[in-house]
């Protein structure tokens, strides 16, 4: 494990296999388990915390088992062969809305307007 000295990213590299396949195998579960300092427990005590590494293709839903919560786990996305599109892509017109202070009005205003004037004239 290592840190980028001036990111503070952690890394984790896992070398391939002798037979050059990945150390993790395709469709494994992934979760990585952090020791964070508690936020009650006195100082230096530590609170373990799951969570989906940030760079993971592919992540499915699950309930928790008391049935109150919907968490998601990691799943190591590395197929042999890519995914076959049973239809072709759909083209879409993508609008951006903000809701920000770009307009003095109290309507969404749009992304186009925002760039024109990204702060209010007083």
């Amino acid at each position: 494990m290592q840190q980028d000295e001036t990111s503070g990213v952690w890394s984790v590299v896992l070398p391939p296999l002798p037979d050059g396949s990945t150390a993790i195998e395709h469709g494994s579960r992934v979760k990585i388990t952090l020791g964070v300092e508690a936020t009650s427990g006195g100082q230096g005590s530590l609170e373990f915390v799951d969570r989906v590494p940030a760079w993971i293709k592919y992540a499915l839903p699950y309930r928790t088992p008391d049935g109150n919560n919907v968490m998601f786990e990691g799943i190591f996305w590395n197929s042999k062969t890519p995914y076959q599109w049973k239809h072709e892509p759909v083209p879409f017109n993508s609008v951006n809305f903000s809701m920000s202070p770009s307009s003095s009005s109290s309507i969404i205003d749009s992304e186009g307007k925002t760039f024109e004037s990204p702060v209010p004239l007083a």
